[in-house]
């Protein structure tokens, strides 16, 4: 078995091979290196302006006196952040501050409300990040806010920073206090309503012991005293008027004769003439007619007594029931009232704490400041991305056009297909009308690269709008480390 010879590097071949591509791939390079240079230098410069706030914890202890206000603290961010970035304030921010005639961009005054807007909300950043340590729990963690612009213009980055700043206190401000002045107008409201319903509930209890008075719970046990006492009375006047009746029989028993009914005993004296007939048991009689008559009529007022006594205790149960729901009744809502008093109290506290600023608040650590260098773009990294990218656009090209030609370039590629020696071989001689040919190409490429330039020249102003357009939507795209940036 033959061992096939070792491969060998043709060092000349491999030179006549670079020198043939040389020029092409030295074009290549240039070109794209020098179209990133061009970008490096010609790319828009952004200055950034950033701002450090932080969300202080409350002055006053909870177990002290509570605000109110209970959101979380990046709730709360989210909150002002909506409202920092709504296209009102923005516009009226963007008109006030001067922010396109400043920067001087073209066309500014062209521009729309919403272009303004969507413009401002790529520009802007609000980054929180908390300042304790991983372990701590997050309540107790500072949370610092970084507020950042960005702009051609340093002067106006940092300004529009700064007027971030003031509207994010200012809106953290209004915020607590409204919500604060809520709750309390809220309890206001629900300590009206209630106090009108305990009005209205005490009226209707004591329409109702007016309207049962005679039966009411309360009366229960002197009524069934009463009610003994009157039985009792009334058994005491039966025993008199049996007594009394006895007597009356007795003295008509010894007179011998009949007389009058006890009922009309009285009215029979009274037409009878006086004379001197009358015998001492007449007399005793009459009184004894007119004390049985006395004693009738209490027992007839007893017995009306007792029998309306009697009904008022049997409608007690009833009355006492609808009475107890009644009072149930106004119990719960005092409850609710006593307890809505209570909050309305916290709530009137509450909404001390904030007026005064001494709940949770957000606070400037440090402003924004001018910006002594641009934050982009880095010119000379740009520079080097163009600069690689064309040693990798100017090697693959040389290396796909020589491997897609399908020439002989060697005598050994003759020698591997025919199988024999060769004894002489002579390469290609160009004729003059190729020479020409490929003068006449490269001075086409030449006159399409210089046209090229002199066109991107003439439109530079063109071509930087959308270059920074470009690059918003870029940044517009890139994640952020903020729950809500911009």
């Amino acid at each position: 078995m033959t061992e096939d010879p070792p491969v060998q590097l043709d060092l000349g071949f491999v030179l006549s091979r670079i020198r043939r591509w040389v020029l092409l791939f030295l074009f290549l390079l240039i070109l794209v290196s020098g179209i990133g240079v061009v970008v490096a230098l010609t790319l828009p410069t952004v200055y950034r302006a950033e701002a450090l706030l932080v969300v202080e914890s409350e002055q006053i202890p909870d177990d002290l006196a509570a605000s109110t206000v209970q959101t979380n603290a990046r709730e709360q961010l989210q909150i002002i952040e909506k409202r920092v970035l709504s296209r009102e304030v923005l516009v009226r921010m963007a008109d006030r501050l001067g922010i396109y005639a400043a920067e001087g961009r073209a066309g500014a005054e062209q521009m729309s409300s919403g272009e303004v807007v969507e413009d401002l909300r790529m520009r802007i950043r609000m980054m929180p990040s908390d300042s304790g340590t991983a372990g701590a729990p997050a309540e107790t963690d500072a949370l610092l806010v970084r507020v950042m612009f960005d702009s051609p213009d340093a002067d106006v980055a940092a300004r529009v920073a700064n007027e971030l700043v003031t509207q994010i206190l200012e809106v953290d401000v209004a915020t607590r206090i409204q919500i604060a002045r809520q709750t309390q107008e809220f309890f206001e409201q629900e300590v009206a309503r209630l106090e009108k319903d305990l009005s209205t509930r005490s009226m209707e209890i004591q329409g109702f012991k007016e309207e049962n008075i005679e039966a009411l719970p309360d009366s229960l046990v002197f009524r069934r005293e009463d009610l003994a006492m009157i039985e009792a009375r009334m058994v005491q006047l039966e025993r008199d008027r049996r007594i009394l009746l006895d007597q009356i029989d007795r003295i008509d028993r010894l007179t011998g004769g009949l007389a009058p009914a006890p009922g009309d005993a009285g009215e029979e004296a009274a037409d009878a003439p006086i004379s001197g007939r009358v015998t001492t048991r007449d007399v005793r009689r009459s009184d004894l007619v007119t004390e049985l008559s006395y004693v009738d009529q209490e027992r007839e007022q007893l017995q009306g007594r007792a029998e309306g006594l009697r009904a008022t205790i049997a409608e007690t149960p009833r009355v006492a029931i609808r009475l107890e729901a009644l009072e149930r009744d106004y119990a719960n809502v005092r409850s609710q009232y006593d307890l809505a008093i209570a909050n309305l109290a916290k709530a009137e506290i509450g909404e001390l704490i904030e007026s005064l600023a001494k709940g949770r608040r957000i606070s400037v650590i440090e402003q924004a400041v001018r910006p002594d260098r641009p934050f982009s773009p880095d010119r000379p990294k740009v520079a080097l991305i163009g600069v690689l990218a064309g040693l990798l656009i100017a090697g693959g090209v040389v290396l796909a056009l020589e491997m897609l030609r399908g020439v002989i370039r060697r005598p050994q590629d003759i020698e591997s297909v025919i199988g024999a020696q060769m004894i002489v071989t002579l390469p290609h001689v160009r004729t003059r009308r190729e020479v020409m040919m490929g003068r006449a190409v490269w001075a086409l490429v030449f006159l399409v690269v210089a046209g090229a330039g002199a066109l991107t020249w003439q439109n530079r102003a063109q071509i930087d709008r959308f270059q920074t357009l470009v690059i918003e939507k870029i940044r517009g795209l890139l994640p952020t480390d903020s729950a809500g940036g911009a």
